[in-house]
């Protein structure tokens, strides 16, 4: 397969932009036991230019983005889950 295609066609599917860097964690579910709250934390702890750079994925099946997703809004980071 033509891996640079693939990783196009997932960013153009999703929306990632091809300039940026894509950090993303992928877990089978259940976010509090997967330490989802960590990751939230480690992308907000990042500078604001390194936050500049990257976009962020949390990937998973989870009942309830909700608070992840406000806590990631209060440290300054846009998450998408999905």
């Amino acid at each position: 397969t033509d891996v640079a295609k693939t990783r196009r066609d997932f960013r153009d599917k999703f929306g990632f932009a091809e300039d940026k860097l894509l950090v993303s964690l992928i877990t089978s579910g259940n976010f509090k036991k997967r330490n989802v709250d960590f990751f939230i934390e480690l992308c907000g702890s990042l500078s604001g230019d390194d936050k500049a750079k990257c976009q962020f994925l949390v990937l998973g099946k989870d009942g309830d983005y909700a608070p992840f997703e406000r806590r990631a809004r209060d440290l300054g980071v846009e998450i998408r889950f999905m």
